[in-house]
């Protein structure tokens, strides 16, 4: 990508250091690509360890219920997750972008600041010319890349999608090819793309959690692209006392999106583990206190009723 920073610096606004802007995409790691293998593999371990159950009803030929049965819900099959993933970056690389005309109109049209294809940057608050800026040197790398012929989903990461806003449309377009063409089941499909949606929040960076983006993205021609966010308005919903379908569930959100995006999966991993291990004995560090505490008042309670029998007078 180094090569396209002359393009890119010649062809976008000129209010901020370009080259600056430019040297973001190129060092923003990891990829696309290896995010959503992260994510399918994370999708994937917890569809297999999810703690759900089906009923299974048994009924004569009269239609008359014998009894019903409980059993384990069987894990989506894996390359169904794979086509999921698969499908989704074919459509972030097939996206086009509006242009800056189009962009400014619908950024100004839509809610001020808050909307619009550029208004999130890695903070999440971001000045209008700033954005501006920004959204102007990503315009020009893609067009670049795409007529290289290179795929924006291995040259580019988050901080492309959070710029951009393409995921919106990506996914929306993305849902509809599982369901429709390729006959992918509802409740897998949606979850894994609002959920994918949800680790390239901003707000995943500042508050632990991930909320659901409120702005709009815009579309290839400009307009503001309500419709996506049925992709991407909230990550995987229980379903159920006993989890959920389709993703990983709502309360390892934030720690998904960071080892979804880490730049060193296995030592996000090991740390991870190692911080585990840490609460894990300061757990039991705990339950043992309590234990000691509990055995010392016992002791003192039968030491005390001791102490009343022997002092008290006999009974006639």
């Amino acid at each position: 990508m180094a090569s396209l920073s002359a393009s890119a610096t010649a062809g976008a606004p000129g209010t901020q250091a370009t080259e600056t802007i430019v040297a973001s995409f190129q060092t923003d790691l990891p990829s696309i690509s290896d995010a959503m293998k992260s994510y399918v593999s994370a999708c994937m371990a917890q569809d297999l360890t999810k703690d759900k159950t089906v009923s299974i009803v048994h009924r004569r030929g009269s239609g008359e219920t014998v009894h019903t049965q409980t059993v384990p819900e069987k894990p989506h099959n894996p390359t169904h997750f794979m086509t999921c993933a698969r499908v989704a970056l074919k459509h972030v690389n097939e996206a086009s972008l509006p242009s800056m005309e189009d962009w400014r109109r619908a950024r100004a049209a839509g809610a001020g600041a808050g909307a619009g294809a550029g208004a999130s940057s890695e903070t999440g608050t971001q000045s209008s010319a700033a954005a501006e800026e920004e959204y102007g040197v990503a315009l020009v790398l893609l067009q670049k890349v795409k007529a290289a012929g290179g795929k924006p989903t291995k040259l580019f990461g988050r901080r492309f999608l959070r710029v951009t806003r393409v995921w919106d449309a990506a996914a929306t377009a993305a849902s509809e090819e599982l369901i429709g063409a390729h006959h992918l089941p509802t409740e897998l499909v949606e979850p894994f793309l609002r959920g994918f949606g949800k680790t390239i929040s901003p707000r995943a960076d500042t508050n632990g959690t991930i909320e659901d983006p409120s702005a709009p993205g815009v579309d290839a021609n400009g307009a503001a692209a309500s419709a996506a966010s049925s992709a991407t308005a909230s990550f995987p919903q229980q379903n159920g006392a006993g989890g959920q379908q389709g993703g990983v569930d709502d309360g390892a959100a934030g720690d998904l999106a960071g080892l979804v995006w880490a730049r060193d999966l296995k030592g996000a991993l090991k740390q991870r583990q190692s911080q585990r291990t840490v609460e894990v004995r300061q757990r039991n560090a705990r339950m043992a206190d309590t234990r000691n505490e509990f055995e010392a008042l016992k002791a003192m309670v039968h030491g005390a009723e001791d102490e009343v029998a022997e002092t008290s007078p006999p009974l006639h």
